[in-house]
């Protein structure tokens, strides 16, 4: 099997006819833990370092986004497993290297899965993106981590939905963090309607 295969069958689970299934979300995320394994032991055909055929990053998000739109519970704690491997695995294969779609993907699962550290998870991966931002300028480069308003609102939904006592400190956190980019002239980061209404 090549990296074709394992993402028609993981796209039939998360998107496909497959997602109806009760047990979608945990077949596309044995697939995904299995290429991951398989390529480890040496079966590079699975996620090529270079490739034109399907986008793995694709794969992984499809993933993490079939557990978060049922709210499931270990939604946030599927989407740092997987955004660690493609960490790890972006060393080697540049396609799999995280962006701003993968990790709005991750924010996206930790507002969905309710649990009580899920906002404070969702600021840690703010406060990375930052960072990043901050280290690529001062590089002169651009970052791959680019925050933008919907990063925001899913870390203050990421609060909302959980039964932290903290929440109301939490969403205002973000929202000065939001901005404070702004401000600091990331046009994407602009504060919404939303997000004020967020802490109101």
């Amino acid at each position: 099997p090549d990296e074709r295969s394992f993402a028609y069958i993981i796209f039939h689970y998360c998107k496909g006819a497959g997602r109806s299934a009760p047990d979608a979300p945990d077949r596309a995320l044995a697939l995904i833990r299995k290429m991951i394994q398989m390529h480890r032991e040496g079966y590079k055909e699975l996620l090529p370092s270079s490739h034109n055929k399907t986008n793995p990053i694709f794969a992984f998000t499809s993933v993490i986004d079939a557990h978060s739109i049922l709210r499931r519970p270990d939604s946030g704690v599927v989407a740092d497993e997987l955004l660690a491997a493609m960490e790890k695995l972006g060393d080697n294969i540049e396609a799999l290297k995280p962006n701003t779609y993968v990790y709005l993907s991750v924010l996206y699962a930790w507002s969905s899965c309710g649990t009580v550290e899920a906002g404070e998870r969702a600021v840690a991966l703010l406060q990375h993106m930052e960072d990043d931002m901050k280290a690529a300028a001062e590089r002169g480069e651009d970052s791959m981590l680019r925050t933008t308003q919907r990063c925001y609102i899913l870390a203050q939904t990421a609060w909302a939905r959980s039964p932290s006592m903290n929440k109301a400190e939490g969403a205002l956190k973000v929202l000065k963090m939001m901005e404070a980019q702004y401000d600091s002239g990331n046009d994407e980061a602009m504060p919404t309607v939303q997000a004020y209404a967020m802490v109101s």
